[in-house]
């Protein structure tokens, strides 16, 4: 199971006068902390596990340059 989807190409978001497509990222696990365990994962038991997180320009315009081998991943 994928615990995160990247959609670089953005889904549609509309405001009053426009429809842009905006690019997100899909996170489907909940990380919580558990004393004397530090970090743990959940694949997530309902739909709140869910979280359709939109990426600002920057991050995804580097994330797209290093997808297609245009960047130095360091």
């Amino acid at each position: 199971m994928r615990w995160m989807d990247l959609d670089l190409d953005g889904i549609p978001v509309v405001s009053e006068n426009d429809m842009r497509l905006a690019p997100v990222v899909a996170v489907r696990q909940n990380v919580y902390p558990v004393k004397g365990r530090d970090l743990t994962v959940h694949g997530g038991k309902t739909a709140t596990a869910l979280r359709i997180v939109p990426l600002p320009e920057l991050g995804s315009s580097r994330l797209r340059a290093r997808r297609h081998g245009d960047e130095d991943p360091s």
